[in-house]
């Protein structure tokens, strides 16, 4: 018998590592679909009831926060239409209620990379679990530098959830085998590991209605030659910054309406 216990949950965003996930599983993967971040929070709702002993609808994602480095306006204007798809994403995220935190990309030795998101994303996410005293935290990376912030909430009191992805694939373009695999010491220091690639590879065979719910409606108007859309490329280049595969190119506006409503 499920309990009536209401939890306080905390979702943070690597955002450059779930803009690499979401790019694989609308290029690569056979699914062909972005990941529908109102989805993915209603996903992490019914896992955490699962493993609480409770209902969804008293997990309640009381904040999400996505942090990511950011082209300076100066940069993102060299390549066509970046401004614009920037704004679209960050109108996604203000849908869905997350909250945004970007740093500058820094050039170094002639290679654009994000340097400081990680430690911003550790230090503001123990800093509000001391205030708001979440229930759960729920991790979106992979990156084993996580593993000190992982330990520091639980001794707050504080459980904590990884969504997390290993998958490998080859670039269509350069032949290089790509590979995306989430820190072992990070799987294993959390109090509920969530090893997303095995989880909706299932859910799709079953026909999960939740897990078909984590991903974006493909619309049918959606024209072969449309400009890229949804998000933004990846500041540090590599392969979240580039097609994996000749698709379906989803409309800016249209995936924001897509995004702004209820998976299906």
């Amino acid at each position: 018998m499920k309990g009536n216990l209401a939890l306080k949950v905390g979702v943070f965003y690597d955002g450059s590592y779930f803009t690499h996930v979401s790019n694989y599983y609308n290029y690569v993967h056979a699914h062909r679909r972005r990941i529908h971040i109102g989805g993915l929070h209603d996903y992490i709702r019914h896992m955490i009831a699962e493993r609480e002993n409770t209902h969804p609808n008293l997990c309640h994602i009381v904040d999400a926060h996505f942090f990511r480095g950011r082209f300076t306006a100066r940069d993102a204007n060299e390549k066509p239409n970046q401004l614009y798809y920037d704004r679209v994403f960050d109108d996604v995220l203000m849908y869905n209620a997350v909250q945004t935190h970007y740093l500058p990309v820094k050039d170094q030795q002639g290679r654009k990379r994000e340097k400081g998101v990680d430690v911003l994303m550790a230090l503001e996410t123990y800093e509000l679990c001391m205030l708001k005293r979440y229930d759960i935290v729920v991790l979106i990376a992979s990156d084993g530098d996580h593993v000190p912030l992982v330990r520091k909430l639980h001794t707050l009191g504080c459980k904590t959830m990884l969504i997390g992805w290993d998958f490998e694939f080859t670039d269509e373009h350069s032949g290089e085998l790509q590979v995306t695999k989430t820190s072992t010491d990070l799987w294993n220091e959390v109090s509920y590991p969530m090893p997303m690639h095995d989880l909706i590879d299932e859910g799709l065979k079953e026909n999960d209605a939740v897990v078909r719910d984590l991903f974006v409606v493909r619309d049918t108007t959606v024209r072969d030659g449309d400009v890229e859309g949804g998000m933004p490329s990846s500041p540090t280049g590599g392969a979240a910054g580039r097609r994996a595969a000749p698709k379906l190119r989803d409309e800016p506006a249209q995936w924001l309406r897509l995004h702004s409503l209820p998976g299906q």
